[in-house]
């Protein structure tokens, strides 16, 4: 479940806009939403969120948030039996009454909403741009990916009045759900990372990924900025569908001065070549990344100083890419929160400029349907031009990849825990692991394991 946000001041005139009046209609005052019932502070300040999940039915916990505390509920199915002293807004289906929440806050703040897509970087395109616009504006943004039908509508809910910039995503798994958050959002700015094979076993196919990327502009208006990359193979499926002015950036304008592998990079724009930049973060594949933030420079109005100090105050992006020394003296990339065929490229590239042994320890890439054979192929084909001393995998797919490794040499298991039993016994000091592959195929275990 997802955590606790912190909201504005709340009461029951904000909730007027569900259309009804709750069972027990009282004065209240909230501050917070939240879907998870665990409260252990303040729970009269929040609200209960009753959201189905594929697992458990969030409605079934009203009871035992009520004992914690909590007084006002959002649910859509009645309890058994309810208290006098709680209120219960009962609705037809509460994903569709926070997003009219959200969107009716939404419309009462008068600022710049950036809402960003894309197969691969959008977290972290909205970290780093996060990082750099606080060195000038108060932003808000979730703590987490939180980019779908529950996660979004939450963070917009949360967000304070003396916001002045906000910066969201939206993911999908399928067609629909990137129009239903633009929609939601309306946004004065969207983004279009890029377009990949990311949950293309969904759609059927890229073509159907893009589209469903473009799904982005429908709750855009004729002012709103759509910022796309200039090279992207869909870009004239993005400037047909467009409602306003476009924007485009481009990793070419980028260049490297010095590339410090682990440790980040140096890098100049074409356009500003008396001012050098440092990225703190190792991968030039953060070049897509960074473009988008000097297309926004302009329109922002963003000075070059608060660029490199918001890089520099970037600690890590999320669970993407981190790396650590362990107590053995073993580097460990950690990167294995979700994966595509260019994301797996990029971790590949990030291993090559470690220093001593370099072992990738990979697993499947999920959701690809028909492609699954394609792109786990096109991974081992990159993975064998690598130089890496050794591969240990697990997944059924990712026998694909370990097919194409002709030139290192590789072990595949069929359980992660063996994948362990193996790399433990031939982890030597100054020795690099990357740990890649979707969430799903449990590599985290691998990464826990090296932290101890």
């Amino acid at each position: 479940m997802l955590g606790e946000f912190k909201s504005l001041f709340n009461n029951k005139f904000f909730f007027k806009s569900l259309g009804q009046e709750p069972i027990n209609n009282q004065d209240f005052v909230i501050k917070h939403f939240t879907n998870d019932s665990r409260i252990e502070e303040d729970a009269h300040l929040y609200c209960f969120v009753g959201i189905k999940g594929e697992n458990f039915d969030g409605n079934d916990f009203f009871m035992d948030s009520y004992k914690r505390g909590i007084r006002i509920f959002l649910l859509d199915k009645k309890p058994d039996e309810i208290p006098s002293d709680a209120i219960v807004y009962l609705v037809d289906d509460t994903l569709e009454a926070i997003s009219l929440l959200a969107k009716h806050h939404k419309n009462e703040l008068t600022i710049p909403h950036i809402l960003i897509t894309g197969s691969v970087g959008k977290t972290t395109t909205r970290l780093i741009l996060t990082a750099i616009l606080k060195e000038k504006y108060a932003v808000h943004t979730a703590k987490k990916n939180w980019n779908n039908a529950i996660g979004t509508p939450l963070t917009v809910l949360s967000t304070p009045r003396d916001t002045k910039i906000s910066i969201l995503e939206a993911g999908m798994n399928s067609k629909g759900e990137i129009a239903h958050l633009s929609k939601m959002i309306n946004p004065e700015i969207a983004i279009i990372t890029n377009v990949g094979y990311s949950h293309v076993g969904h759609l059927g196919g890229i073509d159907q990924v893009a589209e469903a990327k473009s799904e982005i502009v429908e709750g855009m208006h004729e002012n709103s900025l759509l910022l796309i990359n200039e090279d992207d193979p869909y870009r004239a499926l993005f400037e047909s569908k467009a409602k306003g002015p476009i924007v485009y950036f481009n990793p070419k304008n980028l260049e490297i001065i010095k590339d410090m592998g682990l440790e980040g990079f140096s890098f100049i724009h074409k356009d500003y070549p008396d001012f050098h930049f440092f990225c703190p973060i190792a991968g030039t594949h953060l070049l897509l990344n960074l473009s988008i933030i000097f297309a926004l420079v302009d329109i922002l109005q963003i000075p070059f100083s608060c660029i490199q100090k918001g890089l520099s105050n970037i600690q890590g992006l999320d669970d993407r890419m981190r790396i650590f020394t362990n107590k053995k003296g073993v580097c460990v990339i950690a990167d294995c929160y979700n994966a595509s065929l260019e994301s797996f490229k990029a971790a590949i590239d990030v291993l090559k400029k470690a220093k001593g042994r370099k072992i990738a320890v990979i697993g499947s890439v999920l959701e690809l349907g028909d492609d699954a054979e394609f792109i786990h192929k096109e991974i081992g084909k990159y993975i064998n031009d690598s130089k890496i001393d050794l591969v240990l995998a697990t997944g059924q797919e990712i026998s694909y990849t370990c097919n194409q490794l002709t030139k290192i040499p590789y072990a595949h298991f069929e359980h992660k825990e063996d994948v362990w039993f193996v790399l433990d016994k031939e982890l030597q000091e100054n020795d690099t692991v990357l740990c890649k592959a979707s969430n799903g195929i449990g590599l985290g275990l691998i990464v826990r394991l090296l932290e101890q």
